[in-house]
Formats: structure tokens, C-alpha cells, sequence
């Protein structure tokens, strides 16, 4: 497919996710769907299509987006389509400096006119939570690299003898992580139909390893998706223990259960209904749905889409999701809490008047840890200086560390 062709598609996509304001990945995926592009045509628009969402405020600063229905309007953003088709993240950073209000002069302004964050998002960040938000929506222009986890250490030496052009990078901080910045179609690799390694972010990745899981116990993922952290919890299990996995979504429970078969583990079961069984577990993963905003890099219109209903919605099903959490774990468990946000009222504001267990201290946390408290923007979430890194960490994209916005603590029920 020639240049032009993409231009023509990458146009189609623009224009109905402006419309829609569906998540731009859904319309993607329903192009990609009913289209014959091959897979280097299909990375070439996904890359250019993400690295225009992501700097969506000054693509959008020479038309009416409320008029994008009209004629002129949609001329004007195919307009602005084609101009910008061979742009780079350098060229879209240069114009991205330009633009005023400047940060020091009237920073809720900067952050609604350069970044897109709507208001009712700023109405959740709090004056010393600004400058943190402002380094880490930086960091989110920058596209995400592949990151996958291995299922060992010779899956993952093999995978770099095997793709010398993909450059893999190991992670900073998870042992089977590695990540490439390269154009790979992973998942129709023979490696990932044999169950040899996942694609997962190495934030998700350290949330497993702060469970801290010992072979034998019995798990529960209470917010499994589709079973990323689930099929990671079975691989540290070493087969010896279970783990029993739910979600409101049965399809995404289908999902988890065909990705448990590619990987031949046979301890994972998905449960139909949610657990009540209290004192149940060893261990409960409560990965609670929240706001996303974590994930920019890849979910730029979360900055425009997020409202202040989500907000409310998704604090009480958080508050609701610990409660539960912490009745189905047995007095001497525990509740690990997750979010892929990096907001303060869906992290550590949900867990300060709670019971927390010190985090894990193995080497490689020790380490995260100590990297986490020496980076500003990893403390997005306001955590307070006697808990950051004891009781509760924050994750997010910095100079040192390329993975999504995380949040995670370990509760008891004492």
C-alpha cells in the first residue's frame, strides 16, 4: 500500500474517533479488522496515528474540533492531516515548546491548553501534584516501547540471539522483561503461539513481583481482564499452588483461559461468579478498574474522555473491591491494591486509614524502590514520605524508567 493510500486511511480513522470519541485503539482495531493492509502497513499508521493523538491539542489548534461535522471542518482536519503526515515526535516537540500559556506562568492552564487534560482531571491534582503531572504527561509524548515478559531467562537469551534487528533491551527492573522501540508483529511470532513469552508492560510486571508469591499458596486475581498479572502469578508459582481468576467480563475470562492453554498451565481457574467464601486466600490481587490515566502513551484521549462521573463511579467500585478483597484473604494474607492510574483519590487516598504491610525488600524491589523515591515524577500520586517506598509506590514513565503509571500497596486485615 503506497504512502497515499495510508494517508486516506489514517484520515478515515481521525475523523470518526473525533466524532465518536470511542477510544481511539477500538477504531483501530475495527480497521485493522475489515482491511489487507500488511503488518508493516498496519505498524507505519498505528505509529503515525498515536503520535497524533498524543499531541492532539496542536493538531487540532488550526480548526473548530465543534465544527469537524461541517465540510469546512472536516477539510480543514484533512488539511492538517497531510501536513503533518511525515512529522516526527522532534518536529511535533518543537512546535510543542512554542506554545503558550507557558507551565511557570499559569500552570492549569498550560496543562488544559498544551497537554488537553479537561478540567474535571485538573480538578483532581492538588497544587503540589502539577509540576509531577506536567514532567509525566512530557514523558507520555514519547511512543511505548514493545515490552514483553518471558516465561525465563533462556526464553529471553534465546529471543535476543533469535531478533539481533529488534534490538531488545532488557528492563530495568523486572528479570524477564525485555522491551524494542523496533516494528515486530510479536504475537504471530512462533515464540508467542508457543507460550514463551507475553507481551506486558514492566510496570504490570513489578505489580506481580511486589505479591511476592511463595509456591504453594492459593491466589485470587479479583480483577483478572484478560490474565495478564494472572498468567505472571502462575509463572511464579512454579506450578506448585492456585489460582482462581474473575472478572465482570466473560469474555475476557475466555480470553484468559485460551492465553492459560497456549501456556500449559493447568492451576489457573476461572470462576463464573464472584468469591465469597471469606478467609479463603492466601493472597488477592485486587487490580481495581480505575481512571487509566497511567497509560497515555498508548490512551492519549483519556486526557480529553475522563469525567468527573468516571471519578465517582470508579471510587466507589474501588473502596467496594478492597472491602471484598480484604474478606476473602485469611487473617495471615494479603490484599495487594493496583491501579493504572496516577491520581491520588484512586491510589494512596483509597488505602491511607488502612492496615499496610511493609513492601517486599527482595533485591530487585529494594533496588525499584530506591530509584522510585529519587524520581520526581514517579511521585505523581502525593504518597507521603513515610509510606513512599515502605508502605505504597508509585510507577509512572521518567528518564530512568519507560513503564506505564502504576500504584501499589499491600494491605492486612489487622
Amino acid at each position: 500500500m503506497v504512502s497515499a493510500k495510508l494517508q486516506f486511511s489514517a484520515k478515515q480513522i481521525l475523523i470518526h474517533w473525533i466524532q465518536s470519541r470511542v477510544p481511539l485503539e477500538r477504531v483501530v482495531a475495527g480497521v485493522f479488522k475489515d482491511s489487507a493492509m500488511g503488518s508493516s502497513e498496519r505498524r507505519e499508521l498505528q505509529s503515525r496515528l498515536y503520535t497524533w493523538s498524543r499531541y492532539w491539542p496542536l493538531f487540532s489548534s488550526t480548526f473548530d474540533e465543534r465544527e469537524i461535522d461541517s465540510p469546512k471542518g472536516t477539510q480543514a482536519l484533512v488539511n492538517r492531516i497531510e501536513e503533518t503526515w511525515a512529522w516526527g515526535p522532534e518536529r511535533w516537540d518543537r512546535l510543542h515548546s512554542k506554545m503558550r500559556p507557558t507551565f511557570a506562568d499559569d500552570p492549569r492552564r498550560h496543562l488544559a491548553v498544551v497537554h488537553g487534560a479537561n478540567t474535571d482531571i485538573l480538578s483532581q491534582l492538588s497544587e503540589p501534584d502539577l509540576l509531577p503531572f506536567h514532567d509525566y504527561l512530557h514523558a507520555s509524548l514519547r511512543e511505548a516501547p514493545l515490552t514483553i515478559r518471558c516465561r525465563d531467562l533462556e526464553t529471553s537469551e534465546a529471543l535476543r540471539e533469535l531478533y539481533p534487528q529488534l534490538e531488545f533491551t532488557p528492563g530495568a527492573y523486572s528479570p524477564l522483561c525485555l522491551k524494542t522501540s523496533a516494528r515486530w508483529a510479536a504475537t504471530q511470532s512462533p515464540e508467542y503461539l508457543e507460550g514463551r513469552f507475553e507481551i506486558q508492560d514492566e510496570s504490570s510486571q513489578m505489580v506481580s513481583l511486589f505479591c511476592e508469591v511463595q509456591p504453594g499458596m492459593k491466589i485470587l486475581d479479583l480483577c483478572a481482564g484478560a490474565g495478564g498479572k494472572t498468567l505472571h502469578l502462575a509463572n511464579l508459582l512454579s506450578g506448585k499452588g492456585e489460582i482462581h481468576a474473575w472478572d465482570p467480563s466473560h469474555k475476557k475470562l475466555q480470553e484468559l483461559q485460551k492465553r492459560a492453554r497456549r501456556w500449559g498451565y493447568t492451576n489457573i481457574q476461572t470462576l463464573g461468579e464472584s468469591p465469597r467464601t471469606a478467609e479463603a486466600y492466601d493472597l488477592v490481587l485486587v487490580d481495581a478498574p480505575c481512571s487509566s490515566l497511567g497509560t497515555l502513551r498508548r490512551r492519549p484521549q483519556l486526557l480529553a474522555s475522563t469525567s468527573r462521573q468516571d471519578f465517582v463511579r470508579l471510587a466507589g467500585l474501588q473502596r467496594e473491591l478492597i472491602e471484598q478483597g480484604l474478606r476473602l484473604v485469611n487473617p495471615s494474607g494479603l490484599v495487594v491494591y493496583a491501579t493504572c492510574s496516577v491520581l491520588v483519590s484512586e491510589n494512596f487516598g483509597q488505602v491511607k486509614n488502612r492496615a499496610r504491610d511493609p513492601l517486599a525488600h527482595s533485591p530487585v524491589l529494594s533496588a525499584f524502590l530506591r530509584t522510585l523515591q529519587d524520581s520526581p515524577s514517579a511521585k505523581i500520586s502525593t504518597i507521603p514520605p513515610e509510606d513512599f517506598g515502605v508502605n505504597a509506590a508509585q510507577m509512572s514513565s521518567h528518564d530512568t524508567f519507560s513503564g506505564d503509571g502504576f500504584f501499589v500497596t499491600r494491605l492486612t486485615t489487622k
